[in-house]
Parts: structure tokens; C-alpha cells; sequence
């Protein structure tokens, strides 16, 4: 590189430096990252609200019981292998939702135990 490339290339990264900086401090960024906090705070809360009005609306009646084989060729079966995987996962998911309520989205508890041998 000549002398010349190498001072526009610190020229551009100094003028790159200054607007990064001015970005920073500026009031606009601040509101921006602002409001966008509060937009997907919102999204969140509407998302967690459909899910339980979802929820609500799906439940299952536990007296109704219906015994099938398990390698019953049914046209049930024939429909699900035509949907993709993803809406296959999708549909688990809110049979999941259904059945475990609340429940459902709780992690399992983690525990690390160490055990010692006993000397022999």
C-alpha cells in the first residue's frame, strides 16, 4: 500500500471512530434502543397472553377415553405423515401446553451430586 492509501484507510477509520462515538452519546440512539425495549416487551407480554387464551380455549375433556392399537393405519395417521415436521413439532407442542398447563414451559431442576468410594 502507498502512503497515500494508508492515510485515507486512517482517515475513514478515524471518521468511522468519531461517528460510532456521536452514535453513542447520542439522545436518538438512546430513545431508539429505548422504544425498542418497549416494543419487545410488548411483543412478549402479547405473545405469553395468546398462548394462554390458547390454552384456555383448548382444553381436554378427561372423561372422554378411547383406546387405539398403537399401529392403527388410520386416515388420522395418513394426515399427520403429510405435514411437515416443524407443524408435526408445532402441534406437539400445544398437546404438551394442554396436558402440563403452567407446568409445561417450567425447566427441569439440575443437580450435581459427587459421590465418594468408599476405601476398601
Amino acid at each position: 500500500m502507498t502512503e497515500t492509501e494508508i492515510e485515507q484507510e486512517e482517515f475513514i477509520l478515524e471518521e468511522i471512530r468519531r461517528l460510532s462515538k456521536y452514535l453513542e452519546d447520542s439522545p436518538e440512539t438512546a430513545r431508539a434502543a429505548g422504544v425498542f425495549e418497549a416494543y419487545s416487551a410488548k411483543r412478549t407480554a402479547l405473545q405469553q397472553e395468546i398462548i394462554a387464551k390458547t390454552l384456555a380455549a383448548l382444553q381436554i375433556d378427561k372423561t372422554a377415553l378411547t383406546l387405539a392399537p398403537l399401529f392403527d393405519n388410520t386416515e388420522e395417521k395418513a394426515y399427520w405423515f403429510s405435514r411437515s415436521p416443524m407443524e408435526r413439532l408445532r402441534h406437539m407442542e400445544i398437546l404438551r401446553r394442554i396436558n402440563y398447563g403452567d407446568q409445561a414451559t417450567a425447566r427441569l431442576q439440575r443437580i450435581l451430586e459427587f459421590a465418594q468410594r468408599e476405601a476398601s
